[in-house]
């Protein structure tokens, strides 16, 4: 095979410059000379063309989705960092009313009881359980706080009874507590009782006004306060509200359900009554 192209390749590249030039003239003098192989290729090609132009625009739509969902999930987390900021913005606002709310009251309440000294404490710690009902603050003997001192909140309702006390901390009992024993009264009619706690209405979050006499009169929505009888704890503190009335089974003695007015499962700073005014 080397030895003939060798021999005749000159020939054959004559003999392919005669063809080629043929095959020019023939399509100058007869254009539609090969129009059917032509027709036929294009026929055959033809589904080729259609495939690769499909997968050509499948490619760039997919690559506009990839494209667009980066888009979107950019958006998407600008979105909620811009949610983030205004959640924050509206928590710092909420904090702020809340903080003008309590100085308001507190104001109210030192107005009230001029002649009370506090000391502000804040809830450390809680214990709630169905035997006792205790509150935790970071304050204690170095801040001049002592057992059996009224703790009350901001608008000066009772909250409990300081029970111990170490140099920096001390605990409260509270009104729901069953050891809690405190003076108070029927504001309307001045009906004296003992403030006791109980199981049953601890479970429901609630205190016990005892030992009223048989005669007292009261009635659902009546203001209880503390009485002062004694010069162990101020008087006039708001303790809470009438529920339920009642007789013991003896019949000499008259009781009130009362639910506190303070709300102890939400206190975060309360105010230590350490010095008050003995009513004559």
């Amino acid at each position: 095979m080397k030895h003939f192209l060798r021999d005749n390749g000159i020939w054959i590249l004559i003999a392919a410059l005669v063809l080629t030039g043929a095959i020019s003239l023939a399509t100058v003098f007869v254009p539609n000379l090969f129009s059917p192989v032509t027709h036929a290729l294009g026929v055959v090609a033809t589904p080729f063309r259609a495939a690769a132009s499909f997968c050509t625009e499948g490619v760039q739509d997919i690559k506009q989705r990839i494209t667009g969902y980066g888009a979107m999930e950019q958006k998407i987390a600008e979105l909620e960092q811009q949610v983030a900021e205004l959640e924050k913005e509206q928590r710092a606002a909420e904090a702020a009313l809340e903080e003008n709310e309590r100085l308001r009251d507190l104001l109210g309440l030192e107005q009230a009881h001029s002649d009370f000294t506090y000391a502000s404490a804040y809830v450390t710690a809680r214990s709630s359980t169905s035997w006792n009902s205790t509150l935790t603050i970071g304050t204690g003997s170095g801040d001049g706080i002592a057992k059996g001192m009224c703790v009350v909140n901001q608008k000066g309702e009772l909250i409990g009874v300081i029970s111990d006390v170490a140099a920096n901390w001390a605990t409260i009992t509270t009104l729901i507590d069953p050891e809690i024993s405190v003076g108070a009264a029927i504001h309307r009619t001045g009906d004296a009782g003992v403030l006791t706690g109980d199981l049953d209405a601890m479970t429901r979050s609630r205190c016990r006004l005892s030992y009223l006499t048989s005669s007292a009169v009261m009635e659902e929505g009546d203001i209880v306060v503390t009485s002062g009888l004694g010069g162990v704890y101020p008087a006039g503190l708001v303790v809470g509200t009438v529920i339920e009335e009642g007789t013991t089974p003896s019949g000499m003695e008259r009781y009130a359900l009362v639910e506190p007015a303070a709300e102890l499962d939400s206190l975060r700073q309360v105010f230590v009554i350490t010095d008050f005014d003995v009513a004559e």
